[in-house]
């Protein structure tokens, strides 16, 4: 029988596509887990261990993985041609993963600042007055979160989520604001 190899071939479905990367993805998991966990510090780990670890990476599938971004979020209000008032939200993110036995959600805001432009600031390293500010590096954020809801079906919800469905982890820098 003769295959036509000009022919199209139509692309799979948006499912089948998905069923694919899963399976790709669990198999770089087991590969990346056999090399981390045949040999130790001390030597080689006793096969009990080294077959829960690959329990636990095979049970914890993901099935969503959701990522968002945004670097600079502003609203700038002028008067005529001047401008009065800037608000800017700054290294904004988000990440939602789903996964078989627990739902985790971290959140980070990189800073928030409030800026009044008609008004010189009493600090010299300034132009303007910042009514709300914070000043922080590229890495350190004015806020985090931490959200991990846990099943409790899970074989290692007492372990891993040491038995609590649902925990908030919260931290908050400091804030200047200036009336």
């Amino acid at each position: 029988q003769a295959v036509d190899l000009a022919a199209t071939v139509k692309s799979p479905k948006l499912k089948d596509q998905a069923k694919m990367k899963m399976i790709m993805e669990a198999e770089e998991l087991d590969e990346e887990a056999e090399k981390r966990l045949v040999v130790s510090e001390g030597g080689e780990q006793p096969q009990e261990e080294v077959d829960e670890e690959k329990k636990k990476l095979n049970d914890q599938q993901v099935q969503i993985d959701m990522n968002l971004r945004l670097n600079q979020v502003g609203i700038e209000i002028s008067h005529g041609d001047k401008l009065v008032l800037c608000a800017y939200m700054r290294r904004f993110g988000y990440q939602l993963q789903m996964r078989t036995f627990d739902l985790v959600m971290n959140l980070h805001l990189g800073s928030l600042t409030v800026e009044q432009n008609q008004y010189k600031s009493i600090a010299k390293t300034r132009d303007h007055l910042y009514l709300i500010d914070n000043e922080y590096d590229e890495g350190d954020n004015l806020l985090t979160m931490r959200f991990v809801q846990a099943n409790k079906e899970s074989p290692f919800f007492a372990t891993e989520y040491q038995s609590i469905e649902q925990a908030i982890d919260f931290e908050f820098k400091g804030l200047n604001v200036t009336l």
